[in-house]
């Protein structure tokens, strides 16, 4: 099994932490918890695509970076507004 390095871990690390954050916000939400949930994670994905021009990251295809994590946070929040529009 190939061994993740350690931008790829704090990467994923970060991802993880944005998820929980993103669920304990949308805990305390008046709006049907997927629809909040799903804005959370966008607005957390549109800070870390700031941050990741503002830092001037680039993709790297052997490593997890920023820009992985801001198409993971869309994903699941575009996945979490579908699910609310399937449930409604």
């Amino acid at each position: 099994m190939p061994r993740v390095d350690e931008a790829s871990s704090r990467t994923v690390g970060r991802f993880g932490v944005k998820l929980v954050l993103a669920l304990v916000l949308s805990a305390f939400a008046t709006s049907p918890h997927l629809l909040a949930m799903s804005a959370w994670l966008s607005v957390l994905a549109w800070f870390t695509a700031i941050l990741a021009v503002m830092r001037r990251y680039r993709f790297d295809p052997a490593a997890f970076t920023s820009w992985d994590e801001v198409l993971w946070l869309m994903f699941l929040a575009h996945g979490f507004r579908l699910a609310h529009m399937a449930m409604a």
